[in-house]
C-alpha cells in the first residue's frame, strides 16, 4: 500500500524536478545569466515531460522523481519490468529528441 501511494505521489507531482532545481540555483549563487539558463533549461524539460505519452512520464517521474525503483514501481503498478524499462527507453529518446539544442550547446 505505501509503495502505491508512493507512485502516485511521485507520477502525481509534474514539476518535482522545476521546484528543486529552482531551489539549487537559488542556493548556489550562480551568476544571472547562468541562472537565467538554468531556468530556460528546467521551462524547457518540464515541456518536455509534459508532451511524453503518460505511461512513459509516470514511469520517468516514479523513477526520477520519486527515486523509485523498476521493482516497486512494478510491484504498485502490477506492470512488468521489462515494460516499465521500455517505457523509459522510449521518453528518454523522445526527452532526448526534445532538448537537443540544449544538448548540442
Amino acid at each position: 500500500a505505501w509503495r502505491h501511494e508512493k507512485v502516485r505521489r511521485a507520477c502525481g507531482e509534474s514539476d518535482v524536478a522545476e521546484e528543486t532545481l529552482r531551489e539549487i540555483i537559488k542556493g548556489a549563487g550562480l551568476d544571472p545569466h547562468e541562472a537565467y539558463v538554468r531556468e530556460c533549461l528546467v521551462d524547457a524539460l518540464n515541456d518536455a515531460l509534459r508532451v511524453l505519452p503518460a505511461a512513459q512520464r509516470r514511469v520517468v517521474e516514479a523513477q526520477v522523481f520519486g527515486g523509485l525503483t523498476f521493482r516497486e514501481i512494478a510491484a504498485a503498478t502490477g506492470e512488468s519490468i521489462d515494460t516499465l524499462t521500455a517505457r523509459k527507453r522510449y521518453a528518454l529518446r523522445n526527452l532526448s529528441r526534445a532538448l537537443r539544442h540544449w544538448i548540442d550547446r
